[in-house]
């Protein structure tokens, strides 16, 4: 199953069975993913300008920059974005399984097998930098450090689960429409 491509067996059997209530780590062997998915290929990735302009964002110390300086003519600017990473930006590449063909197989695998859509994000941050400040996703993360080291700091979820909170916040805004 294409979970255990990103969690050992603990992970994956725990991540089956419930929604997880509280932050969970688990430390795995290198794979499969860890030879496709590479620090180099995502350098080429970013010097390529392969990855569509609209899923690349720019973030620095929290704030995101404006699309431009990163594109030209609406298209990724490979030169532009190696600039703003080596000036210690962190580059979001957006939507990967969309392009890369391994990770669609990985994304489909992982739907077909828990029932949830899902999409890979890689996130290329400089040395001592740090791109995002502390938020929460409305979805369920699975997050995998392929290159370097990095301090994460995890909470206990602020819902009891994100999916089924947004869920019920779209279908209470969908009677209220419906009402209207």
């Amino acid at each position: 199953m294409s979970l255990s491509l990103i969690l050992p067996e603990p992970g994956v059997t725990a991540l089956l069975n419930s929604w997880p209530d509280e932050p969970c780590v688990y430390e795995r062997e290198a794979g499969a993913l860890d030879r496709v998915i590479t620090a180099e290929g995502v350098d080429h990735y970013i010097d390529t300008g392969c990855v569509p302009a609209d899923e690349i964002a720019v973030v620095s110390d929290g704030a995101a920059l404006h699309p431009d300086r990163h594109r030209t003519a609406g298209r990724t600017y490979p030169a532009k974005l190696r600039r703003l990473y080596e000036d210690g930006h962190t580059i979001r590449l957006g939507n990967l399984q969309r392009v890369v063909p391994f990770l669609a197989d990985v994304s489909r695998g992982i739907q077909r097998g828990t029932g949830y859509s899902n999409y890979s994000h890689a996130f290329v941050t400089s040395p001592g930098r740090q791109g995002l400040l502390h938020h929460w996703d409305q979805q369920m993360a699975v997050i995998v450090q392929i290159v370097g080291t990095k301090r994460w700091q995890l909470w206990r979820p602020m819902f009891p689960s994100p999916r089924g909170w947004v869920h019920n916040l779209m279908r209470s805004a969908r009677r209220s429409a419906a009402s209207t």
